[in-house]
């Protein structure tokens, strides 16, 4: 009966040892990267992203608030493991599954983002969120309403935005933020 019992403790252990996997170390970085706060620029974060699409069209921007934090908490950091971010992708999707670009919602895009974060503490940089094109274009110019003088009275999506960097032994970072956004007039 003990016999049977370590079994199967050293058998779950197994399991939860392998589960980890590339989910916890998808880079070889020592640093992990997070972010801790998405906000619209020089404003507290809102629940929902409100884009007014109306003439005169103009792009949205966000702060994101990024740690570096060190993989091993009993390791010192060091200069090497400063991330240097330097770019960023914006996709938007709708949770019901209405998902083409330019159709149901605004064409992916991606956007240079120069930022470095200290490894045990927090930077903060700005980005654009919705470009000014986009809200020149399907489906956010249906909002503001066509000739017929019918109009979509708003657009709810989520934005993923990924960033990207390296740290300076030139280990590559990416991490995941996502942002409710209301398009209307």
């Amino acid at each position: 009966m003990m016999k049977s019992i370590r079994l199967l403790v050293v058998g779950a252990l197994a399991a939860s040892a392998a589960s980890c996997g590339d989910v916890v170390r998808d880079s070889r970085s020592p640093v992990v990267l997070s972010v801790s706060l998405v906000s619209p620029a020089g404003a507290p974060p809102p629940l929902t992203f409100i884009s007014h699409v109306a003439t005169p069209a103009s792009p949205d921007f966000m702060n994101a608030t990024f740690t570096a934090s060190m993989r091993d908490i009993t390791v010192t950091p060091t200069a090497n493991n400063q991330v240097t971010m330097n770019r960023y992708h914006v996709e938007f999707t709708r949770a019901d599954g209405h998902n083409q670009a330019g159709v149901d919602v605004p064409f992916p895009f991606d956007g240079t983002f120069a930022l470095v974060v200290p490894p045990g503490q927090t930077a903060s940089g700005t980005f654009e969120l919705v470009r000014t094109n986009a809200k020149l274009e399907a489906p956010l110019t249906q909002l503001v309403g066509a000739s017929t003088g019918t109009s979509t009275p708003a657009l709810d999506t989520i934005a993923n935005i990924t960033f990207y960097g390296a740290d300076l032994v030139g280990n590559q970072l990416s991490v995941v933020s996502s942002v409710l956004i209301e398009f209307t007039k």
